[in-house]
């Protein structure tokens, strides 16, 4: 309860400029859902994009303002980067797998949260 209130506290919709973030892989999706934000995965279904979906990624992230792409230490960072690079975006590295559950759900929020109000 401590923690999901930190997390609430951290993500309050009313107090972020944006609420949509994009990550490689699907991770966050239950995360985004429970405090109100919407992720935008490069990666569906295990699969990663091709150039017209590459392009309609690149066109989404420009509308909703994405200036960080999430990405998990065990994902290649070479699409990534290709993205971050055409979007003038920055690559920040999140484990949502961390061995100390409180402190990495915390350290994801800090990061969403430090993105969001950008």
């Amino acid at each position: 309860d401590r923690i999901n209130r930190q997390i609430l506290k951290l993500l309050d919709p009313t107090q972020l400029k944006h609420h949509t973030f994009m990550i490689y892989h699907p991770a966050l999706l239950y995360f985004a859902q429970a405090y109100g934000l919407h992720e935008i995965s490069i990666q569906t279904e295990g699969k990663s994009p091709g150039l017209r979906e590459m392009a309609e990624l690149m066109a989404l992230a420009k509308r909703k303002h994405i200036h960080t792409i999430f990405v998990e230490p065990q994902f290649s960072q070479r699409l990534v980067r290709t993205l971050a690079s055409e979007l003038d975006a920055r690559i920040k590295v999140i484990n949502p797998l961390p061995e100390n559950w409180p402190v990495g759900m915390l350290a994801i929020a800090h990061a969403l949260h430090q993105t969001l109000n950008k």
